[in-house]
């Protein structure tokens, strides 16, 4: 597992007017740019979301392969979108193309108890 990482909050843009407080950019703005102390953070920051996301990425793989192995699948139901996503396994499972709808007439496969259970009975 990854450790926080410890930063001061970002600081504010610093105007660059060349000491007139009335030097503006073309668009009528101060030109502005960014404290060193930010950029390095940016940069950190950066550095620690591309750690993480490759930690995620090798822990789906992972879970992937056990699930595969296991012969498990997983499921999620939106209720508000009144969807599903299925993992590969649950196609797997039930005899299904991976990536084929996962409507409530596919859901009701089961019989009478899966009818009961998504209100179609």
């Amino acid at each position: 597992m990854l450790d926080a990482v410890q930063m001061p909050p970002l600081g504010r843009p610093i105007a660059e007017t060349d000491g007139d407080a009335t030097a503006l950019g073309s668009n009528g703005a101060a030109n502005l740019r960014r404290h060193p102390d930010d950029v390095a953070r940016i940069a950190q920051l950066e550095a620690l979301v591309a750690a993480r996301a490759a930690a995620l990425a090798h822990g789906r793989k992972v879970f992937e392969r056990a699930s595969a192995v296991a012969r498990i699948g997983v499921w999620e139901c939106s209720l508000s979108g009144e969807t599903l996503t299925w993992s590969d396994g649950v196609y797997g499972l039930l005899d299904l193309p991976r990536g084929s709808p996962t409507d409530r007439a596919t859901t009701q496969i089961g019989g009478p108890s899966s009818m009961a259970m998504t209100g179609d009975s």
